[in-house]
């Protein structure tokens, strides 16, 4: 209009006449209806991080970046009072309103990833712009969120529960190590003391064996003498074979025994007579036992039983097995003067002494059952005849 000062209007038609100081002016009567329309809203600036960037930046935000929008609002009719509001495309909360006398409008939450926002103006009437302005963004996720980094934490979380693991397993190795040189070292100490027997064993039984023969010799009895020498020879070879092994066959220890059992016989008169009883089920080749095992149990049965006995002298020795228990039971049984009887004279002779055979075997005995109980069980029994003592049971029981 060429001036503000009208000073009547007419309408006339399809159009509106407005008288002014400097002329007439026609307007269309849809030019008018035109001024209730809605408002628009401009872009003039992107900032990131206080600085203008172009819409190619929009696809490379970082998440920390500070994002910001300079927006006009077109619509006089408001005199400048609208308001701006943003959202994010598929964002469940909404448009989130913004002051309209800003300059600049700062967006203080960006969704991580490929996001759309939004922009509208919303005039005084509370009416939308008839544009909106809309951007494609990513926002790229901190380090943290990313999926190297869950693939690395992954990975290393793999790695350290590896590196436990193995450490895990060289401690349980060297224990396990430690645990076998313990058994070895236990295991070699366990059969250096049963050696350290046999050998003490062994020169008692020698000891016991050549004082028999020195009495053949005062006697000037060179048959008996050197029958004696010849047995003695075949038990002392034998017996040298046998101790150093741990165990040996049950036909082995059983020949070994028959050879000492003639040695002694021969230092008692005639009346003795012994026998070995062998279940006809039994492999004696197949069956071991531990080496030298029966031989001092039948010695004390010579040296505090039969001995001292006057009469007839009876040594019964009986092999059988227990199948369903795995028990190899050998009984070994005197008719002798018993053990009180036996302990009673050896008081009055020597006062407290206890055989050195069975002190040896009940060491023996305990070494053989160290790792694993009941490997050899002893078990001794005294007899009796009308309340009279009848001679000594030895049961031995062998698990094989």
């Amino acid at each position: 209009m060429s001036s503000n000062n009208i000073s009547q209007i007419c309408i006339l038609g399809n159009y509106c006449w407005l008288a002014t100081g400097r002329g007439l002016h026609r307007i269309p009567i849809n030019l008018l209806q035109q001024s209730f329309s809605r408002g628009n809203i401009i872009l003039r600036d992107i900032l990131v991080n206080g600085k203008q960037v172009s819409t190619n930046v929009l696809h490379k935000l970082h998440y920390n970046d500070q994002f910001s929008i300079s927006v006009d609002g077109l619509y006089y009719k408001s005199n400048g009072n609208f308001n701006f509001a943003y959202r994010f495309v598929g964002d469940k909360e909404g448009w989130t309103p913004l002051p309209g006398n800003s300059e600049v409008l700062s967006i203080p939450r960006l969704p991580l990833g490929n996001i759309t926002l939004q922009l509208k103006m919303i005039d005084h009437e509370n009416r939308d712009s008839e544009n909106i302005l809309q951007f494609k963004l990513y926002v790229s996720p901190p380090y943290y969120q990313r999926w190297w980094f869950y693939l690395l934490i992954t990975l290393s979380m793999l790695g350290l529960s590896l590196l436990v693991f193995k450490i895990r397993i060289q401690q349980l190795r060297r224990k396990q190590d430690q645990r076998l040189r313990q058994l070895r070292l236990e295991n070699e100490l366990r059969l250096t003391q049963q050696n350290a027997l046999k050998a003490q064993m062994n020169p008692h039984f020698l000891f016991n064996v050549l004082n028999s023969i020195k009495g053949y010799i005062y006697e000037n009895d060179k048959k008996n003498a050197a029958r004696y020498l010849s047995d003695f020879s075949s038990l002392v070879r034998k017996v040298l074979e046998l101790s150093s092994l741990p165990t040996v066959s049950l036909e082995e220890e059983i020949e070994a025994l028959k050879l000492y059992i003639d040695l002694e016989a021969m230092l008692l008169q005639r009346d003795f007579e012994y026998s070995i009883i062998t279940d006809e089920n039994i492999d004696l080749s197949a069956v071991h036992v531990p080496s030298l095992l029966l031989q001092p149990y039948v010695e004390n049965a010579f040296k505090h039983g039969l001995r001292h006995k006057k009469g007839p002298k009876r040594l019964i020795i009986r092999i059988q097995m227990n199948y369903s228990d795995g028990l190899l039971i050998i009984e070994i049984t005197d008719n002798g003067i018993g053990r009180n009887a036996a302990e009673l004279l050896n008081t009055q002779n020597r006062g407290e002494h206890q055989s050195f055979a069975s002190s040896a075997m009940e060491k023996r005995i305990q070494l053989l059952n160290f790792e694993k109980k009941d490997v050899v069980g002893v078990e001794i029994r005294d007899n009796f005849e009308i309340r009279e003592s009848a001679g000594t049971t030895v049961i031995i029981q062998i698990h094989v």
